[in-house]
């Protein structure tokens, strides 16, 4: 009887499969980031502060030509590197949580599973908003989260026009 139900199914959405296979080469290539980041380490105090010298400098000609908001982000970025640096193997697990999250939600959905969309609209707000759990507020620049939000919603829309196929 499952077998004739299956048969019965609809071909899943073309779109879908795009969508599916989009999720499927960014969370390859995330995985890919997290697993050479695990092997890494964390950065040296040295490499840090090299880091951080070539961003003062880049914040420092902003500032001398007027772009203010630039400076602070470079600030913030400097900011913000640190804190993951002090925060290394929690944020790499969290992004190891994150991608699988997003695997196993186009998996599920590419099977026809209603899962999968709310596995993949957990794995977009985590992708989005994340960082806070290791970076305070003030030291992430604001369209990091509204770029990572919008881009997000996108993709949560389009996934959505293909609920009608998902069980």
């Amino acid at each position: 009887m499952e077998v004739m139900e299956e048969m019965e199914q609809k071909p899943m959405p073309v779109f879908l499969k795009v969508l599916c296979i989009l999720t499927f080469i960014s969370t390859g290539f995330g995985l890919l980031g997290v697993l050479m980041g695990l092997l890494k380490g964390p950065d040296s105090a040295s490499a840090l502060e090299q880091n951080s010298v070539a961003l003062v400098k880049l914040a420092n000609q902003a500032r001398e030509d007027g772009m203010i908001g630039i400076a602070h982000m470079f600030d913030q970025i400097i900011d913000m590197s640190y804190h993951i640096n002090e925060h290394y193997y929690g944020n790499m697990l969290l992004s190891l949580f994150m991608v699988g999250t997003g695997i196993a939600g186009a998996t599920l959905m590419w099977k026809g599973r209603r899962l999968g969309f709310h596995a993949y609209i957990a794995y977009c707000f985590l992708s989005a908003f994340g960082i806070y759990l290791f970076v305070p507020f003030d030291s992430v620049p604001l369209i990091s989260p509204i770029l990572g939000g919008i881009i997000s919603l996108i993709f949560i829309f389009m996934y959505s026009r293909n609920l009608h196929w998902l069980k």
